[in-house]
């Protein structure tokens, strides 16, 4: 049985409707993956710009400096060096800073190096010679 004239026009209708709504089912497609799109776009735009929180609040006084400067650069807490330059050559070393250095009958620079004095009373590092820093 061939298909008559009006079986072809149901037929051609019926497609044209499929169309249609295979177009309005695209459109609403698109449109969902715009907007996903743009929520995508939009939750990386505010990781980026979000504010960084400090791991460590920021010392605000001249105390809490130097605390911070100890914790950061600490070294050996019962001795610091002292820079001094020589008269002779005028070259710049370092000695243990002790609080005997130059005291007469005491001190018996530069016969005696200060890691060989048997009058040693190295200074501890401690806050105020940090700040002197």
């Amino acid at each position: 049985m061939t298909p008559t004239n009006d079986d072809l026009r149901r037929q051609i209708a019926a497609e044209e409707a499929r169309l249609v709504d295979l177009e309005r089912q695209r459109d609403a497609a698109a449109r969902q993956l715009a907007a996903l799109k743009a929520r995508l776009d939009s939750a990386r735009a505010v990781r980026v710009s979000a504010p960084i929180e400090p791991a460590v609040k920021t010392p605000e006084s001249a105390d809490e400096k130097v605390r911070l400067f100890g914790r950061l650069f600490r070294g050996r807490e019962q001795v610091f060096p002292v820079q001094f330059t020589s008269r002779k050559t005028l070259k710049v070393g370092y000695a243990p800073a002790c609080s005997n250095k130059f005291v007469r009958g005491v001190c018996e620079l530069p016969k005696i190096k200060c890691g060989e004095c048997p009058n040693q009373a190295f200074l501890p590092v401690d806050d105020r010679v940090l700040r002197d820093h």
